[in-house]
């Protein structure tokens, strides 16, 4: 039985089949959505029409296959399915959105890190400071943290790892083993990813903060056990520098069971003096002289170092004004010794034409900082004995009125600064023959430093109480004298100010003469004294008169009897040989020879070669040729940038370490002390040998074979190449700087020289290490390796040359630095930058040799070399360098570099 059906979109009529009522399908004709109606047809005998093709049963299956169809992909993919019939295209701001959606993973993985990581820091130093009280707690505290973020971190690997596993196992393998495969992971399955990667981002901060606590921690727990154990239960202001050990390191019985024998100074005997060591030049004008102490280790004040500095030149008996001084950084109860770095407190003096002498106070201490109480009592003890130092300069005084004729013992002073300035007011208490006292932020009142480790303090020294009594200056201003000078700044923060300040108040109270200098700002160090020396030297003249003469070159000769016999016997050094390429400015001749202090060690095995000798001219020698070598250096300039272009182009060369152009390099060598603590003093190459063998003679020899074959450029004026390898005595680094470029050089070797531990023994060892410096820019370009004497002296023993091997690899290494190549090819661009980098580093002469060779070289149009010179030059000037002749090129750029050089350009 069939249902007969009308179309309502087209109007054809066709039969269904009985089943199909009620049912929705499609026209067969138009594809119109029709519905067969629910109709009841009644059954007939008669015979059924012939049937039409079963068409709609066939789209009922049709539908039934897509309907399975969709619940499948339903359920699969849990999303409702497109309909195969509909091509859907996306309008474009949903497009647009799609292709933006890694926008935002992108921004968490590269971001994210960066805005976690001042949370890092944050949450790491806020649970320090809250746990600072407690390093167990700090320990704690941290452990819970590091434990909790580990946790974590292996909790989002897990997570991370199985998401790569259900994908394949070439991502797993990816990720782990190829870079930046991690980082497209995430960007490209963030839908996947942005859980454990954002749970990973938010337990960095613990566990940084976890971590940094531990280490807070452990440090905080040594530190408590090491001072529970060997440090004492008072700090003790730290000294400047590392003193020498004390004599004795006896662990003394208890403070309470102890009583110390100190004797008056009158009984103590005065102690012997070995003959001094040979005086020396140690700079223009300045003699220096050392001498010992001799005498039993138990005679308070008989042992020890003093350091005496003379005018050089010649004196007449009891002409010269005598300075006495301490060295700062100790303790209120120890002592301190002697070293080079007490010469800048001392040398001004000197220059200003007095006489110094520096002595050590007993029980030094290497290191307060470190030491235990076993130490600071040894200390304490010996320089209670010594009377807080008194004994130490009444020996001074004596050595100086007996054996130095030309002190005059009328004219005495004393100065110092910190616990020195401190021992200078003691001195001026007790001594009558004290004409005048300087301190320079002296902690006067010894009671106040240290009010607040009394308690401790009385535990470890014995009779501490009665110490700071009898030796605190604040306790005998009444026995001053002599007119004194105070210094101190108000942010000193070592010494506080209300020391001077308390002291101006007694004084006056005393109508004793006092004056006090302040200042808002200096603090406790060098500061304080490079402003404020030149004020105490004009003070002293008024109590002492003005200072000597200087003679520089003259050792000075008006020393005791033993002492001339030694300094007239000193042979004099060999000059050097003329070089073939004698130069046309004169090499100075050396002054009035200059001993060497060098020890000399054992014999080595094989012969080294003659070193040549450097005699130090005099600073009238040294002053004529720096000043023929500036000008010398002015015309080398002149030449160059003044020159037609083709020549400026052959001229010019490239030096890779300072990545700049030039002509050449002229060299300059010198010894530099980085450690004050290597002695004997050493000034040139030639001192190195006992320690280091020939490598400072090699070197310089490598440099002038460079030279001669041209492997450093060539100047102008080859026969001056003399300018070139100029080697200079020892000093600073900033010193060496200046005096390389009043030479007009362009590179100096400084061989920068310390004091090491060698091995177990125990033994000072000298380190030697080689840097090269553009003089230009003042920047080191190469630091070579570390050299020991013990390792040099070992091999030699062993017939093996260390020196030589280290001086062909430091050989390697300043040609591969230095050795000039052709200039790279730039463009315009890059030729603006290098003039630019050379204008902002205020190189004026590097920036218009640039300009010049850009022009030359075609790199530049004549109008940008003018733009740029005229940056340089100003608009004149560089107008007639680059359009200019010959002759106004010259005029121009020579008025220039006298302008330069009057401002020590």
């Amino acid at each position: 039985m069939r249902i007969e059906v009308a179309c309502e979109h087209c109007g054809k009529q066709f039969s269904a089949p009985l089943e199909s009522a009620g049912k929705h399908g499609k026209c067969p004709a138009c594809q119109g959505a029709i519905r067969v109606p629910m109709v009841v047809v009644e059954p007939h005998d008669h015979a059924a029409p012939p049937r039409q093709e079963d068409w709609f049963a066939k789209e009922l299956a049709a539908e039934q296959k897509r309907e399975q169809e969709r619940k499948l992909l339903k359920i699969q993919e849990k999303r409702q399915p497109v309909l195969p019939e509909l091509e859907y295209e996306a309008p474009p701001e949903t497009r647009k959105r799609d292709e933006d959606s890694l926008l935002v993973p992108i921004l968490f993985v590269f971001l994210g890190p960066i805005a976690v990581a001042p949370i890092s820091i944050g949450l790491s130093i806020l649970m320090a400071k809250i746990t600072a009280f407690s390093p167990t707690l700090q320990w704690a505290v941290g452990a819970l943290f590091a434990f909790s973020a580990v946790v974590g971190f292996l909790i989002a690997t897990f997570w991370i790892i199985s998401a790569l596993i259900e994908e394949s196992i070439t991502c797993l393998v990816m990720y782990f083993f190829v870079p930046f495969y991690a980082i497209y992971y995430y960007i490209t399955r963030w839908d996947e990813m942005q859980r454990p990667y954002l749970f990973s981002l938010g337990l960095t901060p613990i566990f940084f903060a976890g971590f940094m606590m531990l280490g807070v921690s452990a440090r905080g727990l040594e530190k408590s056990t090491k001072v529970a154990k060997s440090k004492p239960r008072f700090a003790a202001p730290a000294a400047s520098r590392a003193p020498s050990p004390p004599h004795t390191t006896v662990v003394p019985p208890p403070a309470s069971e102890t009583t110390i024998d100190v004797q008056p100074i009158d009984t103590i005997p005065l102690p012997r003096f070995t003959p001094p060591r040979r005086g020396y030049e140690m700079e223009p004008g300045v003699t220096f002289i050392r001498a010992q102490l001799l005498s039993s280790a138990r005679v308070p004040g008989s042992r020890g170092t003093l350091y005496i500095y003379l005018p050089s030149g010649r004196h007449e008996k009891h002409s010269l004004a005598c300075l006495f001084a301490a060295p700062a950084g100790a303790t209120s109860f120890t002592g301190m010794a002697l070293s080079s770095a007490d010469y800048s407190e001392h040398l001004p003096y000197v220059r200003a034409g007095y006489a110094v002498i520096a002595y050590e106070v007993d029980g030094p201490l290497a290191s307060p900082e470190h030491a235990t109480d076993a130490q600071f009592r040894t200390a304490y003890e010996q320089c209670y004995r010594a009377h807080a130092g008194l004994v130490n300069a009444r020996n001074a005084i004596h050595y100086a009125l007996t054996e130095i004729p030309i002190i005059d013992p009328e004219r005495l002073a004393t100065f110092g600064h910190s616990s020195a300035g401190r021992q200078a007011l003691l001195l001026a208490a007790n001594d009558p023959r004290i004409k005048a006292c300087v301190a320079y932020a002296a902690p006067i009142d010894c009671e106040l430093s240290t009010r607040d480790h009394i308690a401790d303090m009385r535990q470890v020294l014995p009779q501490i109480d009665d110490y700071l009594t009898r030796f605190s200056p604040k306790n005998r201003e009444d026995s001053i004298q002599c007119p004194v000078l105070l210094f101190h700044a108000h942010d000193d923060s070592i010494v506080p100010v209300q020391h001077s300040l308390a002291a101006k108040e007694r004084f006056q109270s005393r109508r004793r003469r006092l004056t006090l200098e302040l200042d808002e700002r200096g603090g406790h160090g060098q500061l304080l004294l490079s402003k404020w020396t030149p004020r105490a030297i004009d003070w002293l003249q008024t109590y002492l008169g003005p200072g000597a003469s200087l003679e520089p070159g003259v050792i000075a000769d008006a020393t005791a009897e033993s002492w001339k016999s030694q300094v007239a016997g000193v042979a004099t050094r060999p000059t050097a040989p003329a070089s073939p390429r004698s130069p046309d400015i004169p090499r100075p001749a050396p002054s009035t020879p200059q001993p060497s202090s060098v020890a000399t060690n054992p014999t080595p095995t094989r012969p080294t070669p003659a070193a040549p000798t450097n005699p130090r001219p005099s600073p009238q020698e040294m002053a004529s040729f720096k000043s023929a070598s500036r000008q010398y250096f002015h015309d080398c300039w002149l030449d160059v940038l003044a020159s037609e272009p083709e020549q400026l182009v052959h001229r010019v060369r490239y030096q890779p370490g300072a990545e700049r152009l030039t002509v050449g390099t002229r060299w300059g060598i010198g010894v530099y002390l980085d450690d004050k603590a290597v002695q004997p003093k050493i000034d040139t190459l030639n001192d190195l040998r006992p320690h280091l063998g020939s490598i400072g003679d090699r070197i310089a020899e490598h440099l002038r074979q460079g030279q001669e074959e041209g492997r450093y450029g060539a100047w102008m004026q080859t026969e001056n190449s003399m300018l070139r390898d100029i080697t200079f005595g020892g000093g600073t680094y900033a010193q060496f700087r200046q005096a390389a470029s009043d030479l007009g050089l362009d590179a100096f070797v400084m061989a920068t020289l310390s004091t090491k531990i060698a091995g177990l023994s125990r033994k000072t060892d000298v380190e030697l290490r080689l840097r090269a410096v553009d003089v230009v820019t003042g920047e080191v370009v190469w630091t070579s390796q570390g050299m020991r004497s013990s390792k040099v002296a070992a091999a030699r023993a062993s017939g093996i040359d260390l020196a030589d091997q280290f001086a062909n690899y430091a050989a390697k290494e300043l040609d591969k630095h230095f050795a000039l190549e052709p200039p790279p090819n730039v463009d315009a661009t890059e030729a603006h930058q290098r003039v630019d980098k050379w204008l902002d580093k205020k190189i004026q002469r590097q920036t218009l040799l640039e300009i010049r060779y850009f022009q030359a070289k075609g790199i530049w149009t004549d109008e940008e070399a003018l733009a740029e010179a005229t940056r340089v030059l100003g608009a004149e000037r560089a107008a007639a360098l680059v359009r200019g002749t010959d002759k106004q090129r010259r005029t121009a750029i020579d008025a220039w570099l006298a302008e330069l050089e009057a401002d020590g350009v």
